[in-house]
């Protein structure tokens, strides 16, 4: 039998039942777009992907006299954000921002139906890609598996020992040496007293410590200027990455890659 899971509930625990396996179309790509005068068509300054919608044909049963209280518990598990995972992709999820429920028709004594539309991120996330990797090495080769960058989650032990300090770097595969434009990351403003671990979060774009306070982040390019943190240079391209560590005695750092492919 067909199931899905949102939230961590299975839907036949729910007594909940897929009549049709969901069929998912790709995202539509958006436009930002401005009009020049003096010039045919439009500039293109932005390139999006919108939100997909899932839809779901779903029956429910029920006790004769206890419909009304399923149907209400049922409403309150298909609601707000979470997590989407689908019984024959199992190694994968989506990330919902928002569940829309049709009214709930009682076909017969104890069958409901009903549709339950999931408005997701644009992407097919891998469970796989939320397993910690720990980079206990000088160089640290990472495999992004997937043909889309990566957002990872960057997690620094015992922060107070990269204050100041160039913390790492990403270097394609290919060259054995780091080209000028390759980028290094220095922690600064964290303060005479380091939080315990800091977070690098480059799908939210916040850095943050164990304590709740959040810090800046700058990078280096070209061994020059310090600039204001562009969290993009911290994504993980498709292929080999080689994350370097510059300090032997760094501290430790977790990466959770976050890989995800393509709808």
């Amino acid at each position: 039998m067909y199931w899905f899971e949102f939230n961590g509930v299975r839907s036949d625990v729910m007594q909940t039942y897929i009549t049709k396996r969901p069929s998912i179309n790709p995202p539509t790509e958006e436009l930002t777009t401005h009009r020049i005068a003096g010039r045919d068509g439009v500039l293109v300054s932005a390139r999006y992907l919108a939100p997909v919608e899932i839809e779901i044909e779903l029956n429910f049963r029920s006790a004769i006299d206890e419909f009304e209280k399923d149907r209400i518990a049922i409403s309150a598990w298909l609601s707000g954000s979470g997590r989407l995972i689908l019984g024959d992709d199992d190694g994968a999820f989506y990330k919902v921002q928002s569940v829309q429920i049709n009214s709930m028709e009682r076909t017969v004594r104890r069958i409901g139906r009903f549709h339950a539309i999931f408005t997701a991120e644009p992407y097919r996330y891998l469970f796989e890609g939320l397993e910690p990797f720990t980079m206990n090495s000088d160089l640290n080769v990472i495999y992004n598996p997937t043909n889309l960058i990566a957002h990872p989650v960057y997690t620094i032990q015992h922060a107070d020992t990269i204050i100041g300090q160039t913390v790492y770097y990403n270097r394609a595969a290919g060259y054995e040496h780091v080209p000028s434009g390759m980028f290094g990351y220095t922690v600064g403003e964290v303060g005479p007293h380091a939080p315990e671990t800091l977070t690098i979060d480059t799908e939210r774009q916040v850095f943050y410590g164990s304590d709740g306070s959040n810090y800046t982040y700058s990078y280096q390019k070209r061994r020059g200027t310090v600039w204001d943190m562009a969290f993009e240079h911290a994504y993980i391209t498709p292929g080999i990455n080689e994350i370097v560590k510059p300090y032997k005695n760094m501290s430790e750092w977790i990466i959770v890659p976050n890989w995800r492919t393509n709808i």
